[in-house]
């Protein structure tokens, strides 16, 4: 009996002792803490960013609405929804109404699935964004003129593209009156490179290809034999039965001339961390093609850029859309107060093009981080494809970014061309297709006086 006894109390004292399971099991408990309030963390997040997304949408698509040039509820009601599915929100659950007092209110709601919840059986959060914006009222607009002037651009169309621009900026000066700066303006004439001043220099977003003296090897038509030429358009080029070649050196220095940054970031309007890179050769850019303005609301100015537009060069959309991007993003390259302050502003980009891509991101030198637009004169319709694919993703993005895109295409018959405009438009009535000169000038001027840009209420 006491043998017993002696054995109960030593194993009671010993299993007191033994604290491993204690252990066990109080990290167990401190471990499904720690993950309960990560993923508490992980949805609250998630929804934060999500309604500001939301709302960014919201507020783009009642301002995008109450200068469509609707005045119905249901033609406003279908052009929201068009907008928000454009920008990526296929999902959102959408009402659009039109108030006695002309005011448009948009109200948008989208599930959020939740990380931690979920398991509690709460699965998803409804989040929800309203914005109103009067019909009619003070111009609040920041406009990037994203516009071609390439090679096919020359003659009639370069000359009715001038005069299309001074109508719509005529139109939009009109916001711009008493000495308001209601309207910004920025402009970014892109043919397979887009061109910014040399008086970025030294900035820390900036990376530069060295100026140095360079030497390259050029046809030599005198003695090569029976050359000519092959091909159409922008991609026309020279072919001979005998080649012969001759090499010319030069020493360059940077003119302005910007390719695009590798490792995706060619993708991304910001700096942040990688420097955007200026080349200095290995391209046809140079000092002749016309320069980018940042945002100003001196229109007269933007006015006279245009004016003495010349054309040069081949069509790559995508680098007239990542700088029109840049232009309208608050971070650098351009930081901006444009249109700062308490009141909503609007962003759009109206981008006009007379053709087809015939250059694509293509061709790397060992002096240089950047990758060039180089065409293939040889294989066009490689270049197109790919450059048809980015012009998607990034008019995809920046619709993303809640600025609204407006797209014309000017005298062109190729409809995969027509097709790629029309889908990166916000919506159909931002679709333009000026098959002439005077459709046009109509089209740049009904955009100009549709921009009665307004504020939001809230």
């Amino acid at each position: 009996m006491r043998e017993n006894l002696k054995f109960t109390k030593e194993k009671l004292s010993e299993f007191s002792s033994d604290t491993t399971g204690n252990v066990a099991i109080f990290f167990a408990a401190t471990v499904a803490t720690l993950l309960i309030g990560i993923g508490a963390a992980v949805d609250y997040s998630g929804m934060v960013s999500k309604r500001a997304k939301l709302q960014d949408i919201a507020d783009s698509a009642a301002l995008a609405a109450v200068t469509s040039g609707y005045q119905t509820e249901k033609e406003l009601e279908s052009f929201v929804s068009e907008f928000v599915a454009g920008a990526g929100y296929p999902d959102s659950q959408l009402t659009t109404e039109l108030t006695s007092e002309n005011t448009v209110i948009v109200t948008a709601k989208e599930k959020y699935a939740l990380f931690i919840a979920g398991t509690f059986g709460n699965r998803d959060q409804s989040i929800r964004a309203t914005a109103e914006a009067p019909l009619g009222g003070e111009v609040r607009a920041n406009l990037a003129l994203v516009l071609d002037t390439t090679g096919s651009m020359s003659g009639n169309r370069m000359e009715t593209l001038k005069s299309a621009s001074a109508l719509l900026l005529e139109e939009l000066e009109k916001s711009n009156g008493n000495g308001e700066e209601n309207v910004n303006v920025s402009l970014v004439p892109f043919a397979d490179y887009v061109r910014i001043s040399e008086s970025n220099e030294g900035q820390n977003w900036l990376q530069l290809q060295p100026a140095q003296e360079f030497s390259w090897r050029v046809l030599d038509e005198e003695n090569s034999v029976n050359c000519r030429q092959i091909g159409e358009g922008e991609n026309i080029y020279t072919e001979c039965d005998q080649t012969a070649y001759k090499e010319e050196t030069n020493f360059l220095e940077w003119e302005g001339c910007m390719g695009s940054r590798a490792s995706g970031f060619h993708t991304t309007p910001e700096f942040d961390t990688r420097r955007l890179q200026g080349f200095v050769a290995h391209a046809d850019c140079n000092g002749q093609y016309n320069a980018l303005e940042p945002l100003t609301s001196d229109l007269d100015a933007i006015n006279t850029s245009i004016q003495s537009f010349e054309t040069r060069g081949k069509t790559y959309i995508p680098s007239g859309l990542i700088w029109g991007w840049r232009t309208l993003d608050e971070s650098p390259p351009f930081e901006h107060d444009a249109n700062a302050g308490s009141i909503q502003t609007q962003k759009i980009m109206l981008v006009m093009t007379d053709g087809s891509n015939t250059a694509h991101l293509s061709g790397t030198k060992p002096d240089f981080e950047g990758i060039y637009h180089w065409s293939d004169s040889r294989n066009p319709e490689i270049a197109r494809t790919n450059a048809d694919a980015l012009t998607s993703e990034l008019c995809a993005s920046i619709k993303q970014d809640g600025i609204r895109m407006i797209t014309v295409a000017f005298e062109i018959e190729d409809t995969g061309t027509k097709k790629l405009l029309n889908n990166c438009a916000s919506s159909s009535a931002d679709y333009y297709d000026a098959s002439n000169s005077d459709q046009l000038k109509a089209a740049f001027k009904n955009i100009g006086e549709s921009l009665n840009v307004v504020r939001l209420i809230r």
